[in-house]
């Protein structure tokens, strides 16, 4: 790991500060619909469950397919109500069958199946405060119910949700003490070389070690718990809005789109400056 990148990173995490991983939040589809099920008064527990289970579901959509995805089990919620695992299971069942969820349906309502014939959904509602000490624990487990590995997309893409529902119910991120298997996809891979934290070829491995001692310290820096969670979801971000399609390459030339999203969503320039001047130094070839 170059130790001077290191440094410049999590300075410009610093400066963002907690606020503004906030604020990236909210602007998510999933975070509205978790707040909207906290405020009918439903128990954390059952919001995790929905989420979790969506959050496996949230893939292969069209256009715009994500932010109807999540309305959709805003109004199945409510139509079914949401107070008992089997409600959760029910609700589940009447998202699979909306247009929204078509595409990949047979492989979807395998996944869901295999949620509910599992442990899992007992072990959220019965010992969910386990789930908040150990988050790795309950991220390995979502793993095993579906028969896949922890660091794939999906899954990690669920326990991001559970960490908003969480949140929306107790007003604070998961804390966690041991690395999470975070995916390394394309653009967080990418996005850690155009940084300079790390060159070509290292494994995703260590390119998640890297990244959980950026939120060790930036956390550490900031005197507030900074998630790596929450990090891979800026990086992530950063990454797709810098990617220009035409050219198939991340490019400087886009940057200007990221302040204006950060801007957008309410992050003030004072706290994105440090994170856009980083940007704009490094070497996009």
């Amino acid at each position: 790991m170059n130790r001077t990148a290191f440094t410049r990173v999590v300075e410009a995490i610093t400066e963002l500060g907690l606020q503004s991983f906030i604020l990236l939040d909210k602007a998510e589809p999933e975070f509205e619909t978790l707040d909207v099920l906290r405020s009918r008064g439903i128990r954390p527990q059952l919001i995790a469950l929905v989420g979790i289970s969506t959050g496996l579901i949230d893939y292969q959509l069209s256009v715009g397919g994500a932010t109807k995805l999540w309305k959709e089990l805003e109004g199945i919620t409510t139509q079914w109500g949401l107070s008992t695992l089997t409600d959760a299971k029910k609700c589940m069942g009447s998202l699979l069958s909306k247009s929204v969820s078509s595409q990949y349906n047979d492989q979807k309502a395998r996944r869901i199946s295999k949620v509910f014939s599992s442990d899992l959904p007992q072990h959220v509602v019965d010992r969910f405060e386990d789930c908040l000490k150990d988050p790795v624990k309950l991220w390995n487990m979502i793993a095993v119910a579906v028969g896949s590995s922890p660091e794939k997309k999906t899954i990690a893409f669920s326990m991001k949700v559970f960490d908003l529902a969480v949140f929306c119910c107790y007003g604070k991120y998961l804390e966690f003490s041991q690395e999470p298997p975070i995916a390394v996809d394309f653009h967080v891979r990418r996005m850690t070389e155009i940084m300079g934290l790390t060159s070509a070829g290292s494994s995703d491995d260590q390119i998640r070690h890297i990244w959980f001692e950026v939120a060790l310290e930036s956390s550490k820096k900031a005197m507030e718990q900074i998630s790596p969670l929450r990090i891979d979801s800026l990086i992530w971000q950063s990454g797709l809005m810098l990617y220009d399609p035409l050219i198939r390459m991340h490019s400087k030339s886009r940057l200007p789109k990221l302040d204006e999203h950060l801007g957008r969503i309410g992050i003030d320039v004072r706290n994105r400056s440090s994170f856009m001047q980083l940007l704009q130094s490094c070497s996009f070839a």
